[in-house]
C-alpha cells in the first residue's frame, strides 16, 4: 500500500481492495471513484487512510517561507557586496589618480 497519495491502475487498486478489476473499472465509469482516463486507461486517485493533507500543505508553506528568507538574505548580501565594490572603486580612483 502506498504511504502517500498516488494514482493507481485498475489492477493495482483492485488487488489492494480485494475487488475484481472489472468491478473497479465499472466504478470508475460510473463516477464512484476519483478516477481519470490516461492514455485510454483508468487511473484511480488513492489517498491512504490517516493521510493528512494538512501536513503536506504545512511542509510546502515552511519550504516557501524558507525560500523567501534565503532570497532576502541573498539580496542583502548582494547589496553589501555592491557597496564594498563601490568603496573599493573609490579607493582605487584615489590611489591611481
Amino acid at each position: 500500500m502506498p504511504n502517500e497519495p498516488s494514482w493507481l491502475t485498475v489492477d493495482e487498486y483492485a488487488e489492494m481492495m480485494r475487488l475484481h478489476p472489472t468491478s473497479v473499472a465499472r466504478q470508475c465509469r460510473e463516477g464512484n471513484l476519483p478516477a481519470e482516463r490516461v492514455g485510454g486507461k483508468w487511473r484511480i486517485y488513492y489517498e491512504p487512510p490517516g493521510y493528512d493533507r494538512r501536513i503536506e500543505q504545512a511542509a510546502e508553506e515552511v519550504a516557501d517561507v524558507s525560500f523567501k528568507a534565503c532570497a532576502e538574505m541573498l539580496d542583502s548580501i548582494i547589496g553589501g557586496l555592491q557597496q564594498i565594490k563601490a568603496e573599493l572603486n573609490q579607493i582605487r580612483e584615489k590611489t591611481c589618480s
